[in-house]
């Protein structure tokens, strides 16, 4: 197995391993409680959200691939999980990522290189992107979703690191359930760890109660908890894990920091 940047050829398997890995889901049960019954609504949501993902500025969209023979599989470079995170903050690594000219190119740490001639394409298919989705939104065209569960999701998920100003956020982890279990989770997990090393900035996210021993497993932390109001889980888990060296830099006290949410 090996990670690479997701390219847009990519995007139809990244959006049908969400629906296998989300049909059964604390939150997507909540923010989307018709999906059963609008499955295709429900897929289509995540195909619109990672093509606006990979286009967007401070994104990094990255997959994991099966190489030849591996697990019984005659041709590599099947898709079998990825990991979409967002980049926190105003330091001038985190400006660089702000930028259209920043291309997330794969080199030998993983992390991005400039490239001017992606400068006006990005931009121009985000206003695209973006045009539908409010298309969509204003005319409720994805019968999958609850619109007014997604935003209590989102103005709670938006503050759950306040105290940390520059910070990687795992906005999304998903692995193929065939493939689940044999550490393609973990290779996900170091690139982002690559890219927090080398900016000196911790990595962030929120964990359904299943993904608690992975993130523990993996040298995240327990940070605190969010509280959603009729969320079926009271408390969502946050996690932190912190570049080598910089062990209690941001506010860590034992497995959980004091003062945030929850705590």
């Amino acid at each position: 197995m090996h990670t690479r940047m997701v390219t847009p050829a990519d995007f139809s398997t990244t959006a049908d391993i969400s629906l296998y890995c989300y049909w059964q889901d604390e939150l997507y049960d909540f923010t989307n409680a018709q999906k059963k019954r609008y499955p295709s609504h429900f897929r289509d949501s995540f195909l619109r959200r990672h093509r606006l993902n990979h286009n967007s500025p401070r994104f990094a969209f990255c997959v994991a691939v099966t190489d030849e023979g591996e697990s019984g599989h005659t041709e590599g470079g099947r898709v079998i999980g990825y990991a979409i995170w967002y980049r926190y903050g105003t330091s001038e690594q985190a400006q660089r990522r702000h930028k259209d000219t920043y291309s997330m190119s794969t080199n030998l740490a993983g992390c991005g290189r400039y490239d001017a001639n992606r400068s006006l394409a990005p931009g121009i298919e985000r206003t695209l992107l973006y045009l539908t989705d409010t298309y969509i939104s204003l005319f409720h065209l994805d019968k999958s979703l609850d619109r007014t569960r997604r935003k209590q999701w989102l103005s709670n998920a938006e503050e759950s690191f306040p105290a940390i100003p520059e910070l990687w956020k795992l906005q999304d982890l998903c692995v193929h359930p065939e493939f689940q279990r044999r550490g393609i989770a973990g290779l996900l997990l170091d690139r982002g760890k690559g890219w927090a090393k080398e900016e000196g900035c911790p990595i962030g996210l929120s964990s359904s109660p299943k993904g608690e021993k992975l993130y523990a497993k993996a040298g995240f932390r327990r940070y605190g908890t969010i509280s959603v109001k009729d969320f079926p889980v009271d408390d969502v888990p946050l996690f932190l894990w912190e570049p080598p060296g910089l062990e209690g830099v941001f506010g860590m006290k034992g497995d959980v920091v004091m003062g945030a949410h929850g705590i």
